[in-house]
């Protein structure tokens, strides 16, 4: 079977771009071109969006914190070393994004938007965004659509997006930038982590999210559990009442989780906890 004759499409704008996909729906958006050029038979028709101005990390000063603004095309090693998501919830995106590279991220996987559109919802990255409660701009033709980060995808780990819908730029919430945020892995099964994030106002713990990562095609959000907590310091919250809270939240995952792993992870969650709380 011959391969499919390769088209290179840099477009003027967005909206170009969108038109471009919807009239040929088997092009791939992509953020940094150069990378794929020995896959140009695999991929047959590429559209280039990095010439759009999506290359970006920008920074608003609210009176809760700063929120941060991530374009698509935006590499993941710019975002490893970036200051501000180095303090953002204590490094936690750019944690994420850190071992993404230390995993070897391949060039499908280059830029943001390009980890996004290829992990199949199953990512450090997107588990980190979850966490953060991040908010995707998602262009749509002649509309912006404001989205979370799980709706991109389907509930067996496909990217949910309609032909001609491009993910813009991903936003982070001043609200959560004083948090603390860490990842957490598993020895026993390493293909396993949790994302967790802390959040609180002057010692009063607001929000608690923990995310798990690596077992179902989808990030599950285990645990958000701000209306049982609020309110309480962060010295009054027993940990095992935490536990307690969230576990409804684990039987979501229960089919695809032996009862060792259920088991490593309650140990593995109370430990990072712990850490926490010390």
């Amino acid at each position: 079977m011959s391969q499919p004759s390769f088209r290179w499409y840099r477009p003027k704008n967005l909206a170009d771009a969108s038109q471009y996909l919807r009239a040929h729906r088997g092009a791939i958006p992509i953020g940094k071109g150069s990378r794929v050029q020995k896959r140009r038979k695999a991929l047959g028709e590429v559209v280039d969006l990095s010439n759009l101005g999506l290359d970006y990390i920008d920074v608003l000063e609210t009176v809760e914190g700063k929120e941060v603004f991530l374009g698509s095309t935006t590499a993941l090693e710019r975002m490893e070393t970036s200051e501000v998501l180095g303090e953002f919830a204590g490094g936690l995106l750019r944690k994420a994004v850190r071992h993404t590279l230390l995993r070897g991220a391949s060039a499908a996987k280059a830029t943001l938007g390009g980890e996004l559109a290829s992990c199949g919802g199953t990512s450090l990255i997107v588990g980190a965004l979850m966490a953060l409660n991040a908010v995707v701009r998602l262009h749509k033709g002649e509309v912006v659509e404001f989205l979370p980060v799980d709706s991109l995808y389907t509930p067996e780990g496909e990217l949910a997006l309609l032909s001609g819908e491009i993910i813009e730029e991903v936003s982070l919430p001043a609200a959560y930038f004083d948090g603390r945020g860490d990842l957490l892995f598993s020895e026993s099964f390493p293909q396993i982590a949790l994302v967790i994030y802390l959040k609180s106002v002057r010692g009063i713990c607001e929000e608690i999210n923990i995310v798990l990562v690596g077992v179902c095609p989808y990030c599950i959000n285990l645990a958000s559990v701000e209306s049982r907590i609020r309110g309480r310091r962060w010295e009054d919250i027993e940990v095992e009442r935490i536990l307690k809270y969230d576990a409804f939240s684990w039987e979501i995952g229960k089919e695809s989780l032996s009862e060792g792993q259920i088991l490593e992870l309650r140990h593995l969650l109370q430990r990072g906890l712990e850490s926490f709380f010390a």
